[in-house]
């Protein structure tokens, strides 16, 4: 071996070491002449590996946890680039020559797909659902194009960076929960650096066993605990879009199911056309599978993965409300201080107002509200300050950017709230004489037949998608102004539904 520090260091965190004989194992059959090291913390007392390839270190270490292990294998460590492998992963033949292609002096943090260790029938098909889109949600762990990716969709147990970033960013934290370690390192990391995903940097993973059960149970826990995570640490998890979605969508159906009334049939047999569609558009890739003997197979597990994964996220929630209350929401706020404070309020606002606009369409004589009072608050009042929040986020662009710098995503998801919620009241609650949103004899056509209802529709939809691209590229100037003057357009056709 070469006394000279080699380019690559590769640092494995043990708390399995009969899975890490095998990870060893294929780094001793790796392709090439890249010389490389490994450091292996934890609990390694057991392990007895001598391999001719590269040389290794196994370091005991009673702490458990990742990071306190990670970072005691960084100090040892002594490549340009640094790599991180979770125990119970497999590399490729070809992962270390990749990984050496990394600019050492560059910018840059590689992560690559995966597959299953297990080469059961049962484990290649759960494997095969999980690399659906719709199956994942994400890019992590399934992405085989080369791309750049999202800073959430990097995990550690793939992951190969250069030192440089890691002195700049800081190393892993130790004072946060074990399992969202790679989330907070990538999210101080985006600051410095930039993340892709290389496909040629596979490897296998334990994640997929031969059992569905297994494996529903195990996506259960882990979706459990993601629900819990977005209570007790909202600063991180509320950052990551499928995260929110998720959680938010079984209470978002479970409202709309009470205030419709009636017509909650005609919402989830609109929302099961949905779903059915998106799950039929699956059979080829599960023909692709294995023919038709695996479509239903596939289909089911599909299925049932999204039901343990709402279940699971939403009990998640409540878990997390009953352990740390919103503690986590006190000290997000406390962090932002007033702008914070303002922002949240006024989503809050905002929500309560489209819960009494939705309680009172169509049943005014229920409602708290008269007409005319209804009309001022829901239109006039709501339009005043749609036009309002245009104005600032046109004129102050600059400034806001700023005094969000860092945390672009949640200021994005917290200025979507009062915006979606006030513009969705004034499509919802457009002429409610003329056409009953919530009457037996709605229709989609009654709706678009009003000129001014569509000209919102097609504002509001613009609004959404300039929030979606603000949230890929972060808060630019230019993108704030666009959602102001677009903000004034939602508020200025509201008017004219209202008074048109």
């Amino acid at each position: 071996m070469r006394s000279s520090a080699p380019p690559l260091s590769i640092v494995i965190a043990v708390t399995r070491p009969r899975a890490l004989e095998a990870c060893l194992r294929g780094l001793e059959e790796q392709r090439g002449e890249g010389a490389f090291e490994v450091i292996a913390v934890g609990d390694v007392e057991d392990v007895s590996f001598n391999p001719a390839r590269y040389l290794l270190a196994l370091i005991p270490c009673g702490q458990l946890h990742a990071n306190v292990r990670r970072n005691i294998g960084l100090a040892r460590s002594r490549g340009a680039l640094v790599a991180f492998l979770d125990d119970d992963t497999i590399p490729d033949p070809h992962w270390v020559e990749t990984a050496v292609t990394l600019d050492p002096e560059g910018a840059i943090i590689l992560t690559g797909p995966e597959r299953p260790v297990a080469t059961g029938e049962k484990a290649q098909l759960i494997y095969a659902v999980s690399r659906s889109r719709l199956g994942a949600g994400t890019k992590a762990h399934i992405n085989l194009r080369r791309e750049p990716v999202g800073w959430y969709q990097v995990p550690f147990c793939n992951c190969v960076l250069p030192r440089r970033v890691i002195e700049l960013a800081g190393p892993p934290a130790e004072d946060i929960p074990w399992d969202m370690d790679d989330f907070e390192f990538c999210l101080r990391a985006r600051e410095v650096a930039d993340f892709a995903n290389e496909p040629r940097l596979s490897l296998r993973h334990d994640r997929y066993p031969d059992s569905v059960s297994d494996y529903l149970r195990y996506r259960f826990r882990l979706r459990r605990r993601t629900g819990e995570k977005l209570i007790s640490h909202p600063w991180l998890y509320g950052r990551i879009l499928p995260v929110l979605a998720v959680a938010a969508f079984p209470w978002a159906a479970f409202l709309l199911t009470v205030l419709l009334s009636g017509q909650a049939l005609f919402f989830w047999s609109f929302m099961a056309t949905v779903y059915s569609v998106g799950l039929l558009g699956h059979i080829p890739a599960a023909f692709g599978h294995g023919g038709w003997k695996t479509i239903l197979p596939y289909l089911g597990i599909m299925a049932a993965h999204h039901v343990v994964t709402f279940s699971g996220v939403c009990l998640g929630t409540l878990t997390g409300l009953h352990r740390h209350g919103l503690s986590g929401v006190v000290e997000l706020l406390h962090q932002f201080g007033t702008a914070g404070r303002v922002t949240l309020g006024g989503g809050a606002l905002a929500a309560l107002a489209l819960l009494l606009g939705a309680f009172g369409l169509g049943h005014w004589e229920l409602g708290p509200l008269s007409d005319s009072l209804a009309k001022l608050v829901l239109h006039d009042v709501s339009a005043a300050g749609l036009l309002g929040l245009g104005v600032v986020l046109t004129l102050f662009s600059e400034s806001l950017s700023k005094l969000w710098q860092g945390h672009e995503d949640l200021f994005v998801a917290t200025l979507v709230m009062p915006l979606l919620g006030i513009s969705l009241l004034f499509v919802l609650t457009h002429h409610p004489g003329d056409h009953a949103i919530f009457a037996h004899t709605f229709s989609w056509g009654d709706l678009l037949r009003h000129s001014n209802v569509v000209l919102e529709l097609a504002a509001l939809a613009g609004t959404l998608s300039l929030f979606l691209l603000l949230l890929r590229r972060r808060a630019q100037d230019f993108a704030l102004r666009m959602i102001g003057v677009n903000t004034n357009v939602v508020g200025l056709f509201s008017l004219l539904s209202a008074h048109g």
